[in-house]
């Protein structure tokens, strides 16, 4: 049903790929080719994030007014969101489109020639025979094909088709077929880190002040998101870790240039806040 999805991504990375000659540098400037297209999301997004924060204290206040009476609460809650145009799921459709923008990418950088090159498959399958074990009858393909998930990136760096070499790194490895050559490490570890700093960053820029109740001293307690933010982080780093190298680049430098947005909009919308108080 979504198979259009890699298509395009396909046809849109070999295109860069013709450019500059190289898959990794293909891949960078595909990230930053998506960054700029989802930007009008990502603002909105960070729009809602902040118009979060200014709508605690309200419903604070009337989670305070009416703990008793949870039908009063949830009908002046509705009011309150259409008094102030606010969706608080406004901020969620970035979330949900770059799910298919990574299962995109996987099916992309995992079958290069299916996607990129739009090779027919009868000759991938030929060439994927040519690298079977000696001996083997087309009846060992699927068996074959099963226990070598990423076989067309084999084909790929056998009969060097496309320049998969990114800073001395084969974006057609998967470190967790290759454990002894620890360079693989650089790119999972990268992902794992920036991905975490991309989380902290939105988490500290947009952590709602701290209301405290009518009916104590001590303050609300705020939902905890340590354990989830901690779980995504390690899976993204693990993700890169077991998926190709190509992948694992384009994860560590989305959230690159994510953290870069996020500063920049943060910076943004400060001087707004500044020129609106100055008139």
């Amino acid at each position: 049903m979504f198979n259009w999805i890699p298509q395009l991504f396909g046809y849109l990375l070999y295109w860069i790929y013709n450019l500059v000659n190289n898959y990794g540098v293909a891949i960078l400037v595909f990230t930053l080719l998506t960054k700029l297209i989802l930007l009008p999301f990502t603002i909105k997004q960070q729009k809602s994030l902040e118009k979060s924060k200014e709508m605690q204290p309200l419903l604070q206040d009337l989670q305070n007014r009416y703990k008793d009476d949870q039908q009063k609460l949830a009908e002046e809650y509705q009011k309150l969101m259409a008094n102030h145009k606010f969706n608080p799921f406004g901020g969620c459709l970035l979330s949900l489109i770059q799910i298919p923008i990574i299962i995109g990418m996987l099916y992309v950088v995992g079958k290069p020639l299916s996607y990129m090159v739009k090779m027919p498959q009868e000759e991938i399958k030929a060439k994927i025979m040519e690298i079977m074990p000696e001996g083997s009858t087309e009846e060992d393909y699927e068996t074959f094909i099963k226990q070598n998930r990423y076989v067309e990136l084999k084909v790929i760096k056998q009969e060097e088709l496309l320049n998969l070499d990114f800073l001395g790194i084969n974006l057609g490895d998967v470190a967790s077929e290759n454990r002894t050559d620890y360079k693989l490490l650089i790119i999972p570890l990268l992902s794992t880190l920036f991905t975490g700093l991309s989380v902290f960053v939105m988490n500290k820029q947009n952590q709602p002040q701290p209301v405290k109740s009518e009916n104590a001293e001590e303050e609300m307690p705020m939902p905890n998101m340590k354990v989830m933010n901690v779980s995504m982080v390690l899976l993204s780093g693990w993700i890169a870790y077991i998926v190709p190298q190509g992948l694992g680049l384009y994860w560590f430098f989305s959230s690159l240039l994510q953290i870069c947005i996020q500063f920049g909009m943060k910076k943004l919308m400060k001087k707004d806040t500044k020129l609106i108080e100055e008139k």
